[in-house]
């Protein structure tokens, strides 16, 4: 019982630290220049927030920026 809460711990803490580390956003998905309006924020690596993970690529498309990746899901 003891080694499975010792597991089950384990797995929390790798599980939130993994989320803690910046992620590259999948630019190759989208048909840029056009996004969604759909409002769900990523926080850029910049410090900035952006309405969707669309607009963040479409930030380093238009400023030729390669080094923007996304901190966490949500506002900064």
């Amino acid at each position: 019982m003891l080694a499975q809460i010792v597991l089950l711990l384990s797995l929390a803490a790798m599980a939130t630290a993994a989320d803690d580390c910046p992620s590259v956003p999948n630019c190759g998905k989208y048909h840029l220049p056009a996004c969604t309006m759909d409002y769900r924020p990523v926080c850029g690596t910049d410090g900035n927030t952006y309405g969707n993970e669309c607009v963040l690529c479409g930030n380093i498309f238009k400023e030729k920026l390669n080094i923007i990746l996304i901190s966490k899901k949500g506002e900064c």
